[in-house]
């Protein structure tokens, strides 16, 4: 297909595309399907080269409505490999650039939810409509049902412990008693407050769901003596820890395997090569993720102890879904829980998300959001009409010929911008916000290192504000994911206290003074000066402990909440919004 049409050549080998070979057409209804092997370099990570692929699909559906694309490397055996379904938008509802919907296969992937949609597909005997295939390669179909049996499985560890779930009457859910069996000496040790409970059952599962997204990268039980980018770890480690661990281990999974793992996970073990004793396989290695990820308070102390059959209820649930550590785009995506998914869940199990306004936003909508943000930002200081329309062209397609004669200053735009989120729930726009500026600053800088770019707009340019722990907590972790996935060796993760924090952003008093930047009157010149100088301080603070860990982390941290009164810790991206110079 390459020779049929030399005008692709240049994009697919600049994505590491050797060959695109047209194989079969089926029909689709009325509509012709095409199906294309293509093959790419053994070297090329597709993972990290997703820009690059996307482009050439459209480039190619620029000429059909429908492909599928079976994408696989040189040397078959040792790959995993991608089944794609490629189309455009044929109804006058959807936009008409191509979409593409992705299934990673292979023998280290769990291919159950491919295997069972191809399965239904088959059973219709070739009366395939495209509403059909949209629906096998639906990944809001999966996220849902993913949700459902999640929330089952965590309503089955809370009302363990406090004998009451949450269920629907009318319209709304009132929480009841389902278990008078709970445990309630456990219940006691969580002072009989249901709140407590959901909470720390909620981080206990988010933190099972993380390791997860890690266990995907191949990072955790490695074998002594191989490297982090070998590609012999273990991708199923969480469940054989549970199925690999002795009765008395299993009835007190929890404390006896599972606290020790997070606990490790958040220690620097350099001077032992990062090697742990699982208490199940021996000394395997496990990566220090530092960022506070996994710090215990009072709640880990208290001893729990969890009917065994619900730690291999649930890990056998999670080892039946592929897991991607990439956020998916709208327009392509892979069908696997992507990290999004610790959005939706924290936002629908906030038992009173209507009263205090939490809902989960479709990925579509925060995408559109953020790029027409972004564009409006840029755009700023620009009257022509020809470069405003420039720049539009730049940012929806990362094409940096379109501004060429304005490129510097747009990078330094880039750069600059400040995005605070006073109400950041789980952390879905500023990650949006973070997408956008890293494909144009990744247009515009060739990027290598695509880990390091993340890490200085999450630095420079990210702050966000919420009055729900949880929802921190959530937001956290998807900005570390986000750094994981471009990494190919695990590094300590940024400290993320300071950048994404508790607070109630409408607050306006910083240490008894009220903020106004006016400063016509001598005494709002006293209030300016004076918080001016807080906040240099506490930005050089900041700055340093982004990226400290042990103690030099404890030090900064300890620096800081004496700089900042802990009920006025919001005053920190207050100030960055209202755009104080702090250099």
């Amino acid at each position: 297909m390459l020779d049929k049409y030399p005008e692709l050549r240049p994009v697919a080998e600049k994505t590491g595309i050797s060959s695109v070979k047209e194989i079969w057409e089926i029909f689709v209804g009325m509509q012709p399907l095409l199906i294309f092997d293509v093959t790419v370099n053994d070297h090329i990570m597709m993972n990290r080269n997703r820009v690059g692929v996307q482009n050439i699909v459209r480039r190619i559906m620029d000429k059909y409505s429908y492909a599928f694309m079976i994408f696989h490397y040189d040397n078959d055996m040792q790959w995993d490999w991608r089944f794609s379904y490629c189309h455009k938008g044929s109804k006058e509802s959807e936009t008409t650039e191509s979409k593409r919907f992705t299934f990673l296969l292979g023998p280290r992937q769990s291919c159950l939810t491919a295997a069972s949609n191809f399965m239904k597909l088959e059973a219709k005997h070739g009366d395939i409509s495209d509403d059909d295939l949209e629906t096998a390669f639906s990944v809001e179909a999966l996220s849902n049902e993913f949700f459902d049996k999640y929330k089952k499985r965590y309503e089955k560890f809370v009302s363990y412990i406090t004998g009451k779930a949450y269920v629907k009457s009318g319209s709304k859910y009132v929480e009841k008693v389902v278990n008078t069996e709970n445990d309630k000496t456990l219940y006691a040790a969580f002072g009989n407050d249901d709140k407590r409970v959901r909470d720390y059952v909620k981080r206990l599962l988010g933190r099972i769901l993380f390791l997860h997204f890690v266990q995907k990268k191949g990072w955790l039980g490695l074998p002594d003596g191989e490297a982090w980018d070998s590609n012999k770890g273990d991708l199923d480690f969480m469940k054989r820890l549970y199925d690999n661990a002795s009765p008395e281990q299993q009835d007190d999974f929890l404390d006896a395997v599972l606290e020790p793992l997070f606990t490790a996970i958040d220690t620097n073990r350099s001077d032992n090569s990062y090697l742990y004793d699982t208490k199940v396989f021996g000394c395997l290695h496990v990566p220090y993720l530092n960022g506070g990820l996994f710090e215990r308070d009072a709640d880990d102390e208290i001893p729990s102890r969890f009917p065994k059959e619900y730690f291999a209820d649930l890990l056998e649930f999670l080892s039946q879904y592929n897991f991607t550590v990439d956020e998916n785009d709208p327009n392509d995506a892979q069908v696997g829980i992507d990290p999004e998914m610790l959005s939706r869940i924290f936002e629908n199990l906030l038992e009173d998300n209507k009263d205090k306004g939490a809902y989960y936003t479709p990925k579509e909508v925060v995408h559109y959001m953020c790029r027409e943000s972004l564009i409006a930002y840029l755009q700023t200081g620009y009257e022509d009409k020809a470069q405003q329309d420039a720049i539009r062209q730049f940012v929806e397609t990362q094409n940096a010929d379109c501004i060429a004669t304005i490129k510097e200053d747009i990078d330094n735009q880039l750069k600059e911008v400040k995005i605070c989120d006073p109400a950041i729930g789980s952390g879905a726009f500023p990650m949006g916000m973070l997408k956008e500026i890293f494909l144009c600053r990744s247009e515009l800088e060739k990027v290598t290192d695509a880990a390091q770019i993340k890490r200085e707009i999450i630095q420079n340019n990210i702050y966000g504000v919420d009055i729900e722990k949880g929802a921190v907590e959530i937001a956290r972790l998807r900005f570390w994911l986000t750094l994981i996935v471009d990494e190919k060796t695990p590094e300590t993760l940024p400290n993320l206290d300071f950048k994404i924090m508790q607070g109630n952003s409408l607050v306006t008093t910083y240490r008894g003074l009220y903020i106004n930047l006016d400063t016509k009157h001598d005494l709002q010149r006293q209030s300016y000066t004076k918080i001016m100088h807080d906040m240099r301080e506490l930005t050089k603070e900041q700055k340093a402990f982004y990226n400290s860990n042990g103690e030099e982390r404890s030090e900064h941290e300890i620096n800081i909440k004496h700089l900042v009164h802990p009920t006025n810790r919001v005053i920190l991206s207050l100030c960055k919004l209202k755009s104080l110079n702090l250099k």
